[in-house]
């Protein structure tokens, strides 16, 4: 998917553009339903395991993990601004989906790490910690790269966003990673329900919006420049 991404308009280029600006233009709904997905399923997550947490990090893991959720609606429904705009052309609408992602995208590393350490503790998940701890390392790992690219590049181009920034990948790899991380969880509450105490109720609801959120935020993105190159073709 992030290879079909790298095929398009230039002012799309994946190197230096960020995944938010698929918002922008007639078919952004599309991103903004492929940001609700992942919303969604962090709070199946948190439904789902919050009677597998015993230890106070771990709860403290599951409270960030709903504000990662309120971060992903906030970005949901309000459209991002481009990320060359300057401060005169930032919009109410892109300055709120400037916070959501300040909500959401410490909150999800954060909150792996301390889940994925609690429930290591648990007799149940024992199968699970070596994929689970790893799984929470890259996700904050790629965070903190993406971070000091930015903080290295952006001086250096004069404090402006551009080709020679190149934050478009690692912004990428953050989102595969955090939908890797969703996909490990889900696997293993499979492997773990005929012995957790997890209801089957959450356990059903989980199913259904993980499943639901898997690379969506890829396939949406794809669907909609798809969608977008048709209909350049056709006035042509």
């Amino acid at each position: 998917m992030v290879a079909k991404l790298s095929c398009g308009a230039a002012e799309l280029e994946p190197s230096w553009r960020m995944i938010s600006e698929y918002e922008i233009g007639h078919y952004g709904w599309i991103m903004q339903v492929a940001f609700a997905s992942p919303s969604m399923s962090c709070v199946a997550i948190f439904v789902a395991i919050r009677s597998q947490i015993r230890t106070t990090g771990g709860r403290v893991g599951a409270a960030l993990l709903l504000l990662d959720a309120a971060g992903l609606l906030i970005a949901a429904l309000a459209a991002s601004d481009p990320i060359t705009a300057s401060v005169a052309q930032l919009t109410v609408t892109g300055k709120w989906h400037t916070n959501g992602a300040q909500l959401g995208i410490p909150s999800f590393p954060i909150a792996a790490v301390l889940i994925g350490y609690s429930l290591s503790r648990n007799a149940a998940w024992v199968a699970a910690q070596p994929a689970l701890i790893w799984a929470a390392h890259c996700t904050w790992i790629s965070v903190v790269l993406m971070m000091a690219l930015v903080a290295v590049l952006l001086p250096q181009n004069g404090g402006l966003f551009g080709p020679s920034v190149i934050i478009g990948w690692p912004n990428r790899l953050v989102v595969q990673l955090v939908n890797w991380r969703r996909r490990l969880v889900f696997t293993f509450m499979t492997r773990a329900a005929n012995t957790a105490s997890t209801a089957n109720t959450a356990m059903s609801f989980f199913r259904i919006f993980l499943v639901t959120s898997r690379h969506s935020l890829f396939i949406f993105i794809c669907m909609a420049r798809s969608v977008s190159s048709h209909v350049q073709c056709v006035r042509r």
